[in-house]
């Protein structure tokens, strides 16, 4: 009797496992961009939605139906955050003709090399939905596009502590991706924290939009999601790597240490 009695009591008083920093149960959406009838854009996805399973990042990610130039306008009205959407002008020049600097914003805007100037529109419109359920969940989102890949396990709890303003940039600064990679990536790591988009331009230079690296993998809150498309109601509809961009939105910041990369040997669905 005495030794039961003498196991019971070792059994409580049994250390118990410290308990975690964190909830296993706190995780992100994530809403993957991907063209459905499209059968390469499908395959990207699949590719990127292994990728989050195989290093066990914290995301609750779902396929987002991306828009096309056919579904433009009606994309459009499910904005329901501003008034009219599908009324908004597009205000980016579409050829090199156009190219000038934006009165408004003091930014110099140029034509995107692209096959189809509808695909870039398109594109943003995909981004501008994704805004929008944001807003709607009222919850930080992740968003990819479909040729993100993830390189290391991500989760949240490690850095929305550090994540102070409204939008994360989260990706890799390569050279077929970023502009001005190198320097971009060479001002980074000088300050390895979450920190602003670097500057990459040098004084005299014509003053283009400097935002993230790639455009295609970031975190947003919703009230940024609201800044962004009350700034398109003031200019009008840019794309988007354009509009996110610091000198419109000082409080974007980007990762020193990317979670993400682009799928290597693909092609852009938007310029091609």
């Amino acid at each position: 009797m005495n030794d039961m009695v003498n196991t019971l009591k070792n059994i409580n008083n049994i250390p118990t496992e410290p308990k975690p920093k964190y909830e296993e149960s706190e995780r992100i959406k994530a809403f993957i961009i991907t063209m459905y009838n499209d059968s390469y854009s499908s395959f990207l996805s699949r590719v990127c939605a292994n990728t989050i399973e195989d290093t066990g990042s914290m995301m609750d990610y779902c396929f987002f139906p991306a828009t096309t130039p056919n579904t433009v306008e009606r994309d459009l009205k499910k904005i329901s955050y501003i008034k009219d959407a599908h009324k908004l002008p597009w205000t980016w020049p579409t050829n090199d003709s156009e190219n000038d600097y934006d009165l408004k914003t003091g930014l110099y805007k140029s034509a995107y090399r692209a096959n189809d100037q509808r695909k870039v529109i398109a594109c943003m419109v995909s981004h501008m939905r994704a805004w929008q359920m944001c807003i709607d969940l009222n919850q930080p989102i992740i968003i990819l596009e479909h040729d993100s890949k993830m390189l290391r396990k991500f989760r949240w709890y490690d850095i929305k502590n550090d994540f102070t303003g409204g939008i994360l940039g989260i990706n890799v600064a390569a050279p077929n991706s970023t502009r001005k990679s190198f320097i971009f990536n060479q001002r980074l790591i000088e300050n390895k924290a979450i920190q602003p988009p670097p500057f990459v331009d040098d004084v005299g230079d014509l003053p283009r939009p400097q935002g993230l690296a790639g455009n295609s993998a970031y975190i947003i809150k919703p009230w940024a999601a609201r800044a962004l498309l009350d700034k398109i109601s003031e200019i009008g509809m840019w794309p988007n790597d354009a509009l996110m961009c610091k000198q419109l939105f000082p409080w974007m910041q980007v990762m020193w240490s990317p979670y993400t990369h682009f799928q290597q040997f693909t092609k852009s669905t938007t310029t091609q």
